[in-house]
């Protein structure tokens, strides 16, 4: 009895700790994943802001005073 007990402690000892370990491992992915995004973004943005700067160049080229 004291032997099924401990079997099934044991068990759901290990299953827990499993879940754990499955948990953390998804938390880093998210993170990793929200951080690519913000790094993205940042990129993205820096791009338009030259490409407006370009453009925003080239028509003060063109401007007749």
């Amino acid at each position: 009895m004291l032997e099924a007990i401990v079997g099934v402690l044991g068990m759901a000892f290990l299953g827990v700790f499993g879940w754990t370990v499955q948990l953390g491992n998804r938390v880093s992915v998210i993170e990793t994943q929200q951080a690519s995004l913000k790094e993205l973004i940042e990129t993205k943005f820096e791009e338009v802001n030259r490409r407006l700067d370009r453009i925003e160049r080239g028509m003060n080229g063109y401007r007749k005073d």
